[in-house]
């Protein structure tokens, strides 16, 4: 994770109890203190765009000996991870802190958990509500603009992309001409024109919409070749889809097992 605020901090977490920080862009680490010591296992890290002193872990308790602390799946610090404390609710799975509203944050919840799959805070994390009524299957994915924390698009497990511009409280299904893949597809939003947007899956490919979501198009020249839908297997994976922050149209694409890709709009 890269704070937003100083590009050159860098946090890495090794889905375990190992937490990290890097000041200078990678070339030297330091450990940091982890939430509830060792006893937490930090999978995901968020970062206030507005105070990097704010920081979100979500992760999992383990069963070690000497973790007797309550179960907690979500910590928050307010002193760039000096100190943590456990927040509410129990299932998060990610955390997205607005950047045009830092108070306000988004959390995709637990996806085998028959609790809500999307919610809301508008307090920094102490009370939360679900809004993903309407919406026919669970949460996977989640974009929100970097200019209007009420414009929100996710993806579903059911393939579907949903947008809502009321922060949540009415969603519309906005993926025409994409189509669906077995799982839901990474979403990203370009920071320097919000009405360009991605979205890719292995067994899909890649896509935009430079409409806002109205329409969408392919956009695979130079991808390897894609997965086979019937055969997809979790070995075939699209694992990170980030557009670049300076530069609109250039969007990157992590995979698994064929590195790291770029793609750049002439």
């Amino acid at each position: 994770m890269i704070d937003p605020s100083s590009p050159s901090t860098v946090y890495f977490s090794s889905n375990s109890t190992f937490l990290s920080r890097s000041t200078d862009a990678g070339f030297s680490w330091e450990p940091m203190p982890k939430p509830a010591n060792d006893c937490f296992w930090v999978r995901r890290l968020a970062v206030d765009p507005s105070s990097s002193s704010t920081l979100y872990a979500i992760g999992v308790m383990g069963g070690g000996s000497g973790c007797n602390h309550p179960a907690c799946t979500a910590f928050k610090s307010s002193d760039g991870g000096a100190s943590w404390t456990c927040m509410p609710p129990d299932g998060l799975e990610r955390i997205v802190v607005a950047p045009s509203a830092p108070s306000t944050l988004y959390g995709v919840g637990d996806f085998y958990s028959p609790s809500p799959s999307l919610l809301t805070s508008g307090d920094g994390g102490a009370t939360w509500s679900p809004i993903d009524a309407g919406l026919p299957a669970k949460v996977r994915e989640l974009a929100v603009d970097p200019g209007n924390d009420q414009r929100l698009f996710v993806s579903t497990t059911d393939g579907g992309v949903w947008r809502s511009r009321d922060g949540g409280l009415h969603w519309r299904e906005w993926d025409r001409g994409l189509p669906r893949s077995v799982w839901a597809p990474l979403l990203a939003i370009d920071p320097q024109d919000t009405q360009l947007l991605y979205a890719a899956r292995a067994d899909i490919g890649v896509y935009r919409t430079r409409n806002g979501g109205r329409s969408w198009e392919p956009i695979l020249g130079g991808l390897p070749p894609l997965a086979d839908s019937k055969r997809f297997t979790f070995a075939e994976q699209y694992t990170a889809l980030i557009p670049a922050p300076q530069i609109s149209g250039t969007v990157y694409l992590a995979t698994t097992g064929r590195g790291l890709l770029v793609y750049a709009a002439e």
